[in-house]
């Protein structure tokens, strides 16, 4: 059920929500998931960024090969490196026993983040929402035992498939825009889900769903 640890370095990526400063000593951690698109579900999200891409330069798809189009799970927190064992065994401790479930996208929605420097095109979650809701609330409980701020409440979970560097470029326009094509394409496929991610500074651990 526990996944090996493993050590990862990212580039530099957009997020949703501004990250607090980091205080030396303390790690940004977060939990995810990584969706992982059936082959034709793929394809039209790639047909998707390059017409978006073609529409407004200053729009960038996110890249699936490199597990960068994800579902959040928590905010990201910070832990002081004595911490991390301890919240590894109560994050494996609480979600032990999980099953995998099927999720689906059935809206397409734009989202900037908490600073208004970045706008989202992202796929809202329709089926596997409670299944999510109830992974959800139990990090919330470990999270906020370590006296770090729970999710953002009332929850959307979504997958960001591109972004940009301002907060009015995607708009419900281009939402709209795209829904009418693709938004049936989406919402068609199951995407069965079996792992939950947790990551911390550079480990990533990786809970596998019963």
């Amino acid at each position: 059920m526990y996944g090996d640890e493993k050590y990862v370095i990212d580039k530099i990526k957009p997020s949703r929500a501004p990250i607090d400063k980091p205080i030396e000593g303390n790690w940004p951690s977060y939990v995810y998931i990584i969706v992982d698109f059936p082959e034709e579900m793929l394809d039209t999200i790639k047909e998707i960024n390059l017409k978006l891409e073609k529409y407004n330069s200053k729009i960038h798809g996110f890249n699936y090969d490199k597990n960068e189009i994800h579902i959040s799970l928590s905010r990201t927190i910070f832990l002081k490196y004595f911490q991390h064992s301890r919240f590894c065994d109560l994050f494996f401790e609480k979600l032990s026993g999980m099953s995998k479930f099927y999720l689906s996208f059935d809206k397409f929605k734009s989202y900037i983040n908490d600073d208004e420097t970045r706008s989202f095109f992202s796929l809202n979650v329709g089926t596997g929402f409670n299944e999510l809701y109830t992974i959800m609330k139990k990090i919330d409980e470990l999270v906020l035992s370590f006296h770090q701020k729970p999710f953002y409440s009332p929850p959307q979970y979504h997958a960001s498939i591109a972004w940009a560097e301002e907060k009015s470029i995607i708009n419900e326009e281009i939402i709209n825009l795209f829904k009418n094509k693709y938004l049936h394409k989406i919402s068609n496929n199951l995407i069965l889900v079996k792992e939950i991610q947790l990551k911390i500074g550079y480990k990533l651990k990786t809970i596998s769903l019963l």
